[in-house]
């Protein structure tokens, strides 16, 4: 036996690249330039996660095992020939290593480590690096929903930058395309130059006093160019070339890497929005085939006032309401309602209307302090006549506190006999949020339609009520006794007698009291502007085309004489004291009127 061994060459050979949960093939080559005895070969596959923080003294390095696996290949003594001596094993890697991952304080490196025992010499203990991909996709390992990410919840506010983005998969695929779509809001006060995308890998790595610290690798970066004007969140589709080297997020030890989108948009002389969207990184094995990703290929969500139509118009779907030019139009009964979007001191917010018959109850808002030190103010309903209030109050408040007690917060905008205006903040790009105000002003608007029949008079007309109805009843009227106002309608005229109430100025809480009664002919065209005429009855009567006298008459059922007449385009009015007892006392006064409509048509002459 010689004094001095020679020692072989060693190599490892892959069958193929290797892949967490799969098995792989490892052959040891020893090439012999003389015979050596060889007692055992080993074969030790490790895989560790090491990372790279700073401190007051330098950068510090730690490294932690995850996987050490010994595979004996050769276990009695033997005597190599000269020549190369092949020895294989097959090792089947856990699905749950992570891939082989490079970047800026983070690796995961995988080693093999072969070892040859010579008998009476020093031994060969050889390192090799090899790389290991990630493990097959699972059918459970399935991403979230497509998205749509924006800088502010609430849509575009104030003069502020404003960005929206959808991508058309949350999936990504080494070499394949990234599909996307953003928006750009608030373009009038912006000066907006281009998008700005980058594709970050975050890493966490364990701190030296507990908790993670994060570190971005930036993998890839692109900007894309923006049309030459740009309109109020129009839609701007984008694709990118995504880079080669792609590996799928993984948590080791402490330590783990994710993947993010970020995009920002350039903005000269201000803030830049941005904002990060997390995407998952597929094996490339996992991509679907070209016939299939064809007939599958995802589109991004629509983004911008895209995304606002097809919103409004699946919630107009859901609920019954028409939507027309960006609104929302429906009808329950007589009551009309309609949704639009608006803006208020720079906030975008969805106003809700609605439109029913006349009340007839003065209603309004009164508005309040929310608190002594508040700018913000809430409004109530208020009315001509407490009890009135109160029959309006009792059919609406159960829907109103119901909707108290949700998570959305309906205002009270405004308030009046013939409809309600309420408010939704925000911009109504939330489908749920939407379709939750339509069915409120829904709920509502059916409440509407009962309350007009069931409202008592005001209580300074309780007293007139039966001799109204009873004239109602020979004048083939309609009668609102709310309020006491008369409706009849004859040929082509349409004449309305009822009260007046003095409702600016009454203290909450009070009765406002009676100001007038009036007689309003609408004779079913327009009056000549040489026939308009303003007269209060404080003066001699005016000259006039028409005959006057029968109209100005003095009323028998009161002291006070006097007796105004108000002539527009559209409507003849007059007005008499308060507290007409019966409209069959001014059976005259109605006549006149009826023929004064077939004058102003032209149906008779102006005499009769």
């Amino acid at each position: 036996m010689a004094l001095f061994k020679t020692r072989p060459d060693v190599r490892l050979l892959l069958a193929r690249p290797l892949a967490a949960g799969e098995i792989g093939e490892y052959t040891v080559e020893l090439l012999c330039s003389k015979p050596v005895p060889i007692r055992a070969v080993y074969l030790t596959l490790t895989g560790e996660v090491q990372w790279v923080h700073g401190g007051s003294h330098g950068s510090q390095y730690d490294r932690s095992r995850f996987l050490k696996h010994r595979v004996e290949l050769l276990d009695r003594h033997t005597e190599l020939d000269v020549g190369p001596h092949r020895l294989r094993t097959k090792v089947r890697l856990p699905p749950s290593l992570p891939p082989s991952w490079e970047g800026t304080c983070l690796r995961v490196r995988y080693r093999a480590n072969i070892r040859v025992v010579i008998p009476w010499w020093f031994d060969i203990d050889v390192d090799f690096s090899f790389p290991v991909g990630p493990a097959p996709s699972s059918a459970e390992d399935q991403p979230s929903g497509p998205k749509v990410y924006a800088t502010d919840p609430q849509g575009p506010t104030g003069k502020s930058p404003y960005l929206e983005l959808s991508l058309g998969s949350q999936e990504l695929y080494a070499e394949d395309r990234l599909r996307a779509t953003a928006a750009l809001g608030n373009v009038d006060h912006n000066d907006y130059r281009e998008l700005r995308l980058a594709l970050i890998a975050q890493e966490a790595i364990p701190a030296p006093l507990g908790g993670p610290l994060h570190q971005d690798h930036l993998v890839a970066r692109w900007t894309v160019d923006l049309p030459e004007r740009v309109g109020e969140l129009q839609p701007i589709p984008f694709q990118l070339s995504l880079p080669r080297k792609l590996v799928p997020a993984f948590q080791m030890h402490g330590c783990s890497m994710k993947w993010l989108v970020q995009l920002s948009v350039g903005v000269p002389r201000g803030p830049e929005p941005s904002m990060r969207v997390p995407v998952t990184v597929r094996p490339a094995d996992a991509k679907p085939s070209e016939a299939e990703e064809a007939k599958e290929r995802a589109l991004p969500l629509a983004v911008g006032s895209e995304r606002l139509r097809l919103v409004w118009e699946s919630v107009a779907r859901s609920t019954g309401f028409e939507h027309i030019d960006g609104e929302l139009h429906g009808k329950v009964g007589e009551t009309s309602v309609v949704l639009r979007r608006d803006y208020s001191q720079g906030q975008a917010e969805v106003h809700g209307h609605l439109r029913f018959p006349d009340l007839g109850v003065g209603l309004r808002t009164h508005t309040v302090r929310k608190h002594i030190l508040s700018d913000e103010f809430r409004h109530h309903l208020g009315a001509r006549d407490p009890a009135q209030l109160a029959a309006v109050v009792e059919r609406l408040q159960p829907i109103l506190a119901q909707a108290s007690r949700t998570r959305h917060q309906y205002d009270l905008t405004a308030a009046g006999d013939g409809g309600l205006d309420f408010r939704l903040r925000g911009p109504g790009s939330a489908a749920s949020e939407l379709r939750d105000f339509a069915y409120f002003l829904s709920a509502l608007a059916d409440e509407t339609n009962e309350l007009a029949g069931k409202l008592p008079a005001a209580v300074l007309l309780e007293d007139y009520v039966d001799a109204w109805t009873e004239a109602a009843a020979a004048l083939r009227a309609k009668l609102r006794v709310s309020d006491l106002r008369l409706t009849i309608e004859r040929e082509a005229s349409k004449l309305v007698v009822g009260m007046d109430f003095e409702d600016k100025g009454v203290p909450e809480g009070e009765v406002a009291p009676l100001r007038s009664t009036f007689f309003a002919l609408e004779p079913g065209i327009a009056i000549p502007s040489r026939h308009h005429l303003l007269w209060t009855g404080d003066t001699r009567q005016p000259e006039h085309e028409w005959p006057l006298e029968a109209l100005v008459t003095a009323p028998s059922w009161t002291r006070s004489e006097r007796v105004s007449l108000h002539v527009n385009d559209r409507l003849v009015r007059l007005y008499m004291a308060p507290g007409l007892p019966d409209p069959r006392l001014e059976i005259e006064r109605i006549e006149a009127l009826f023929s004064l409509g077939k004058t102003i048509r032209g149906e008779q002459g102006p005499y009769r």
